[in-house]
């Protein structure tokens, strides 16, 4: 067995364990925690039985790229949606919760947390979509999973997949603070579950307590936040030889809380910065283009093509300035030459991810958030 060597007996992380497996007995103890901070205040508002909006003529409906299971393919559509969507939040006189909702979904679904928890934080006065989209957060299921009451899903699938969100941050701008978040009550088939994610500087561990019912599979895909991957995992604190993905469970009766970890590592992935009150005056005059090695390549990943240059033109129309996807040895096809480019790697995965940072950048100037 080999157990990380920030995980002591007698740790803090211990404690909050015993605290945990010690709570789910009092019906009382309130079936969301959050960190103290923005998040927590804004979730106050929503009570054990709180009826959450049903999300599919609410959302779906209105916003068909964001349902569940979206194939690669349909790709252009969602940015194009988003596009619509952060440019109409912006231009309203009031946040319209139906357009945050759907921003927190596809920051959720692209795995871009701190801004999914922000949209989430902007729905503090709507506890009914507040409860709706929490559940895709906390524990972590699929947009379609049937809803409950006070922030839980409803009866969920024995087997189903979780991917819960990293705790949000305790102050705006920080990232790497110690902070967890806890969901008691779970159902999941036969059985009553509580999860708990807690993220410090070294990774994030997920633990699952079965409190009640019959045993129960869990498959649980550990998150990344932005500029860390995770570089090993283990099952109660044995480590994986390989990553496979998602991690299986077996909860049973009686046993104690079973737990995930992920240890982390720095992705070699720039990261764009934040803007200013002011649009960097090159962005602004010549635009903003990305260059991608693909293009080089004639008939090369031309899916991935389509999907990168429909971001482009998205972001670029959000700014309202000139922009679309360009091959490496291209210049802008428009005066002025001094725009801002974007260099994008080859690799798919890692083209994908910093599109997703600098949509994120973009949407927070946009959103003046």
């Amino acid at each position: 067995m080999v157990s990380p060597p920030h995980r002591q007996p007698g740790s803090v992380q211990a404690l909050c364990c015993l605290a945990l497996m010690a709570l789910p007995s009092h019906q009382s103890a309130p079936t969301v925690v959050l960190p103290a901070g923005a998040n927590a205040r804004a979730w106050a508002g929503v009570g054990r039985e709180t009826r959450a909006v049903d999300l599919g003529p609410e959302l779906f409906k209105k916003q068909p790229w964001l349902q569940p299971g979206t194939p690669r393919a349909d790709r252009r559509a969602v940015w194009r949606g988003w596009g619509t969507l952060v440019k109409k939040e912006a231009q309203g006189e009031r946040s319209d919760p139906g357009t945050r909702a759907a921003l927190c979904l596809f920051a959720t679904k692209e795995g871009r947390w701190r801004d999914a928890w922000n949209h989430l934080e902007r729905l503090g006065g709507h506890p009914a979509w507040s409860a709706a989209v929490l559940p895709a957060l906390l524990p972590g299921v699929p947009f379609d999973a049937p809803k409950g009451q006070g922030g839980l899903p409803g009866i969920l699938d024995d087997g189903v997949l979780l991917r819960p969100a990293p705790p949000p941050p305790l102050t705006p701008g920080t990232r790497y603070q110690t902070r967890e978040s806890i969901v008691r009550g779970l159902r999941i088939g036969a059985a009553t579950v509580d999860l708990r994610v807690t993220l410090d500087n070294s990774g994030i561990e997920v633990g699952l307590l079965h409190t009640s019912g019959a045993a129960v599979r869990v498959f649980v895909l550990l998150p990344e936040p932005e500029g860390l991957e995770i570089r090993v995992e283990y099952i109660d604190w044995m480590r994986q030889d390989e990553r496979h993905g998602a991690l299986e469970l077996k909860l049973l009766p009686g046993e104690e809380e079973r737990a995930l970890f992920g240890r982390f590592k720095r992705r070699r992935l720039p990261l764009p910065a934040s803007c200013g009150a002011d649009l960097p005056r090159a962005l602004a005059a010549g635009g903003l283009w990305f260059s991608w090695p693909g293009l080089d390549s004639p008939g090369e990943a031309a899916e991935l093509e389509e999907e990168l240059r429909t971001a482009a033109e998205a972001m670029a129309a959000l700014l309202d300035v000139p922009g679309g996807l360009i091959g490496i040895h291209e210049p802008p096809p428009r005066p002025p030459w001094n725009a801002t480019i974007a260099h994008l790697p080859r690799e798919a995965a890692e083209a994908r991810r910093l599109l997703s940072a600098i949509a994120s950048r973009l949407e927070a100037w946009v959103l003046r958030d």
